[in-house]
This record gives structure tokens, sequence and C-alpha cells, in this order.
């Protein structure tokens, strides 16, 4: 008896020893904070004990840049997010291939599974940065999946079952499951949801990357912020419609002016959600987007009635000013917005002009928004693209040598700030620069 008890007492003793692992959380904002253990690393935030294995305050997901190990053979997984950002999707498949089977050091089953889920984000992550856009959905799918079983499966006191979260949000994920508790999914599900939508979209299966992705991630951020009152959870969603956007407008179907068009009217709405229903400058970048993207689908009297309301909120201010009254009307944001809906107001009278009477109405739309102090590039290259446009066309129906010349060296001013200044700006790149130098070279005297 005494022999089977010194005996059991040895393997007891040779066993590896079931702790967590400590290490440290990185804050976007720089700082680390170090644990002892993780307990829960959910969308509900990151739940952890200090060295003392005192509670420490919840972090939330939208604070954490990286979740980082001391353990022995931990340092290639430490690396992974930095591997991300620098653009090493053949790097970063390797590496975070080998923790999918997490390292024998880890005997926490905490641990094992965060790291695990963590390992096959990135290897998604991975494929959509080497091109391979359909395996790339199909690894957000498997990951999302794994997070979405650990979830049905957990109960409080398992593996990563926050203590504190969110409470009651029901997902019907894109894999077909039904989540009860989508709080407690583990925190880089949002940041799937995305990739899974940008995945498909660089595809070419746009269908797809609205059902399955964006439109799920709104959904589901969107409940977050209904159970928790927490407006960071929509700025996942803001970033993957803007990126969205811009995908579907460069797109060279017939189709991706129409579908850029539809995630900046979503955007729109969840930015004015994000501000508690108050305009901000999301809202404002989104709506005036739809009014040029409206422009460009030739659908003009629904792009003009966006920019009538807040080029007659800025005239009205001015004359409240020049009256004596007291104007708080005025900031920036407000600035904004009029000389961007005086850019769409010289879009839309400039697409539909055929003499020099409709360019001119339009290059005192451009003029002035140009002349409104504003801080925004794209914007004020808008402008500059615009009347540079008008000046030219106003060049070429002159039939005076001498103002057609003028007109043409007005076109040139305008290009030249364009190019020089705003050089780095998307309307500099614009095909329309070329046409309208052509014409500056043809009417301008010498």
């Amino acid at each position: 008896m005494k022999t089977r008890l010194i005996a059991l007492a040895l393997c007891v003793a040779a066993a590896p020893a079931l702790f967590a692992v400590e290490g440290s959380v990185l804050k976007r904002d720089g700082n680390a904070i170090q644990f002892k253990s993780v307990e829960a690393e959910t969308l509900s935030g990151i739940e952890w004990k200090d060295p003392q294995k005192n509670p420490g305050s919840r972090i939330d997901v939208w604070d954490v840049d990286q979740v980082r190990y001391t353990a022995k053979g931990m340092d290639q997984f430490n690396g992974l997010a930095k591997k991300l950002l620098s653009g090493r999707g053949d790097a970063l498949e390797k590496d975070a291939n080998d923790y999918v089977t997490p390292p024998k050091e880890l005997t926490d089953e905490g641990d094992k599974l965060r790291v695990e889920l963590t390992a096959r984000y990135y290897v998604a992550r991975a494929k959509l940065l080497q091109g391979a856009y359909l395996e790339a959905a199909d690894m957000f799918l498997a990951y999302m999946k794994k997070c979405e079983d650990a979830v049905t499966k957990g109960k409080p006191g398992s593996a990563n079952y926050p203590q504190f979260m969110v409470k009651d949000v029901v997902f019907a994920s894109p894999t077909g499951n039904k989540i009860l508790q989508a709080g407690a999914l583990h925190r880089l599900y949002l940041d799937a949801l995305e990739g899974l939508g940008d995945a498909y979209a660089r595809a070419d299966d746009s269908e797809n990357a609205s059902a399955k992705g964006y439109d799920n991630l709104v959904k589901l951020t969107g409940d977050l912020n209904a159970k928790s009152s927490k407006v960071e959870y929509f700025d996942w969603a803001l970033r993957a419609l803007k990126a969205a956007g811009d995908l579907a407008e460069a797109a060279k179907d017939g189709t991706g002016i129409t579908r850029a068009r539809e995630s900046f009217e979503k955007l729109a709405v969840v930015a004015l959600k994000r501000a508690s229903g108050k305009p901000s400058r999301a809202s404002m970048e989104a709506s005036l987007k739809v009014g040029f993207l409206l422009v460009q689908e030739k659908k003009y009297n629904d792009a003009q009635s966006r920019f009538q309301g807040p080029i007659r909120e800025w005239e009205n201010g001015q004359k409240a000013g020049k009256s004596g009254i007291t104007a708080n009307w005025l900031n920036s944001d407000v600035a904004y917005l009029a000389s961007g809906s005086y850019v769409g107001m010289g879009m839309v009278r400039a697409a539909q002009a055929k003499d020099a009477e409709t360019y001119t109405v339009a290059l005192v739309q451009f003029a002035t928004a140009l002349a409104i102090f504003s801080t925004a590039p794209e914007i004020r290259a808008l402008g500059l693209l615009g009347a540079a446009e008008c000046s030219g066309q106003l060049a070429k129906l002159s039939k005076d040598a001498g103002a057609a010349s003028r007109h043409a060296e007005n076109a040139e001013r305008y290009l030249f700030e364009l190019r020089t200044t705003l050089g780095q700006t998307k309307p500099a790149t614009d095909k329309k620069v070329a046409e309208i130098t052509a014409m500056v070279d043809k009417y301008k005297q010498k």
C-alpha cells in the first residue's frame, strides 16, 4: 500500500501543472497590461488576473491590439499581428498554422482554446493577403464555427467563458448556427466577419459579401450596442462598409457604382447610430459620397436633393451672420458639408451641361466650394477637377480666341494646384486630367 502511494505521488509530481500562462495585453494606445492569467477573451472584453491573482479591470475588445504569452515556444505566435501588418501572407500562414494545434507548453484549456482560435483567424487573414479569396472565406467560416462551438458547449466556469458579458445577444451566423450568447464569442469574431465580406467581395461575389459578411456584421454590432450601450462596436461595421464601398466603386462591372452607393448608404445609417443619432463627420462623408455616386448613376434629381439642404443651411447661416444675429451654426463640419454639397451640385450641373451657360453655372458651384475653408483634401480635389473641366469646356465652346485662352488659363491654374498640392488624391489621377490638359494646350494662346 505504501509503495503504491509513493508511486502515485511521483506520477502527480511528474505531471505538468495545469496552470494558465502569464503574458501581457498590448493595448492600441501603446500601453501593456501584465497578467498572471487570462480568464476570458471575448467580444465582451478580456477578463484577466494580475500577478497577485487579483481580478483586473476588464479590457474592452476595441482597446486590444494583441495578447502575448511568455511561455516557451510562443515567440512566433506573439509576432502574428506584426506579420499581418507587414503584409507577409506566406510567413503569416506558416507561423499561424504552427499554433492551430497549441504547443505542449500550454496546459490550461482556456489558453489552448484561445491560441487555437487566434491562430485559425490569422490563417484566414494570410490566405486573404495571398489573394486566395475563396480559401480565405472558407477559413474565416471555419474559425467562426470553432468559436460558435465553444460558446454552444460553454457554461460558467468552462474554458474562455466570460464571467461578465454582454448578455442575450442572439445571432444567426453565416455558418448556419444560431448563437444565443454572441457576447461570449472569441474577440476576433467581428474581425472575421469583416474579413469574410472582404474575401467574397474580392472574389467578385458581391451577393455573399453582403449576405454573409457585411450585413451580418452590421446586425451583430448593432445588437451588441443595443445590449451594452457601447457605441464602439459600430466601428467594425463602419470600417467594413467603407472598404466594401471602395472595392465596389473600383470594380469594372456594370453594377459596381450601385453596389458602392448601397454600401455608403448603410454606412451613413451606422455612422448616425455611432454618434447617438447626431450628424458626425463620418455620416456627412458617407452622405456626400452617396450623392457623388448618384451623379455617376445619372440619378441627378436624387443627387440634387441631397446637396440642396446643406447649401440652404449654409446660405441661411451666412444671412443670419450678416444681419447681426449671433451665428453659432458655423463649425468645421458645417463647412465641410457645405463645400462638399457645392461640389456635388457642380457635378450635377456639369454632368448635364451642353452649353456655355450651364457650364458657367456649374463653375460657380465649384468655385463657391473652393472658397469655403475646408481641410478635406478629397473634397477640394474634386472641386478643382470640376472647375478645371468646366473651364476647359468653356474654352472649347467660346467663339472668341481671347476668351477661350482665358478659360484655358483658368483650367491650367486649377490643374496646377490639383497636381501639386493635392497630387496624392484620387481626383488627381482621374482620366479627365489628361483630357483637360489637352484642351488647355489647344486653346491657351502662346
